[in-house]
């Protein structure tokens, strides 16, 4: 007999996130003339430091004649040559310029989408990158992102790895993601983001919804969740219980995956009042992960191993027929 809470009960609260980010910087005359001051005292004419930073002299020229703005890398490069604090420059010299469309706040659908990135996406230098086998599922995040971002994208399908990729475009979403949510990492070193935890359950159900679109599935026995990643599958544990649904933790070796040496730990859902309760407040966005959760769910009995009283039917019935009681 193990003992377990059957029920979490968390109040979360909404979690302000930090969205002024932008594509490039402008920077103001002071700043201009502190650049060329700069490069003055370390003896770098316009020409020699465009050769340094491969590009061309014109580009240095127009930058410190304030003609065009300058992008984020750019400047870091610039900063790093001349020996400037980029954080210190941008706060004194710089404004901001084109900002992204970027939620303030921890909403439902953005919560969806990092679930989704957590289970089938990555994390690039100016853009992120979600690989999925089912072309609905593909299509519904590409919505999904377009209205949350706002971004170019774009899904193609590559046929040499059999699989549709999601690319959105963006280094300020890029660094929205990074800054608000750091756990969200490669495969083995991620962890479920402290600001989700901190949510609501609205919040909490999109974005297990998202991580089960993700890496997902329901088959004749049981609505599971497979992954690389142990932590995370111990934290959705924990998670799920907030909507009072039991799962199991296993873990595999992995030795018959030519492909991988990583452990695999599978979260598995099989009493059937925790399936009803998934499919009530989490749930699955596409048609045929839907279809063999209901399938699943109707093939079930209402006889439970779990959720049982701690003691045996016999020493109940002992107690009742004690105090002299029919045991009908």
């Amino acid at each position: 007999i193990l003992l377990m809470p059957e029920k979490i009960k968390i109040r979360g609260k909404i979690q302000k996130l930090e969205s002024n980010f932008s594509n490039s910087f402008f920077i103001e005359k002071n700043g201009q003339k502190f650049l060329i001051k700069q490069r003055k005292a370390l003896k770098l004419g316009q020409k020699k430091l465009a050769k340094i930073m491969r590009i061309t002299q014109s580009a240095i020229s127009t930058l410190e004649l304030g003609k065009r703005n300058i992008s984020t890398n750019f400047l870091k490069e610039l900063c790093k040559h001349l020996g400037i604090n980029f954080g210190h420059f941008c706060k004194k010299y710089c404004t901001k310029t084109h900002k992204s469309n970027l939620p303030s706040t921890l909403n439902a659908e953005l919560a969806q989408v990092l679930g989704y990135l957590t289970g089938d996406g990555n994390i690039e230098k100016e853009r992120i990158n979600f690989s999925e086998r089912d072309k609905e599922t593909a299509e519904f995040y590409a919505k999904k992102t377009k209205k949350i971002f706002k971004a170019n994208q774009r899904v193609r399908f590559r046929e040499s790895k059999n699989y549709y990729e999601l690319r959105v475009q963006g280094q300020p979403i890029v660094a929205f993601l990074r800054h608000n949510f750091p756990e969200i990492d490669k495969a083995t070193n991620s962890s479920i983001p402290v600001k989700i935890m901190k949510s609501n359950n609205k919040i909490i159900a999109r974005f297990i919804s998202g991580l089960f679109d993700a890496e997902g599935w329901a088959d004749k026995d049981r609505l599971g969740i497979g992954m690389n990643n142990k932590k995370i599958i111990q934290e959705l544990n924990l998670l799920l219980l907030r909507f009072g649904i039991i799962s199991s933790f296993q873990e595999y070796d992995n030795r018959t995956n030519p492909y991988s040496k990583n452990h695999r730990f599978i979260l598995a859902i099989t009493d059937k009042y925790s399936l009803i309760e998934f499919q009530k407040n989490v749930g699955f966005s596409f048609s045929k992960k839907k279809k063999k959760l209901k399938s699943l769910i109707k093939s079930k009995t209402s006889m439970e191993r779990s959720r049982q009283i701690l003691v045996s039917g016999s020493k109940i019935r002992e107690m009742f027929e004690k105090e002299g009681f029919n045991t009908q």
